[in-house]
């Protein structure tokens, strides 16, 4: 016994929603990937750009190294972190 279908008015809606929602859900996607790839972009450049900075160490020993080859030269101390934020 087959029964008939065809599209009504009463079956045009629900398959105009889920039209809307597969739509939405693929805009969503794509933006939502430009924004993770953007990120990523972001987060590279901040890697690159902190390799190249001088650690804390890395000065203490250059200041200690500057002193030792010129002791007639007045050396001052590097900062700790915590003394650059003191006022």
């Amino acid at each position: 016994m087959a029964t008939e279908r065809s599209i009504t008015k009463d079956t045009v809606i629900p398959i105009g929603l889920v039209v809307g929602v597969v739509i939405c859900a693929l805009w969503l996607n794509t933006a939502l990937l430009k924004i993770d790839a953007r990120l990523e972009r972001i987060e590279e450049k901040v890697n690159s750009a902190t390799e190249d900075r001088w650690k804390a160490t890395d000065m203490l020993h250059w200041t200690n190294r500057l002193r030792d080859t010129n002791p007639g030269l007045m050396v001052p101390m590097p900062l700790s972190d915590q003394q650059m934020l003191e006022p």
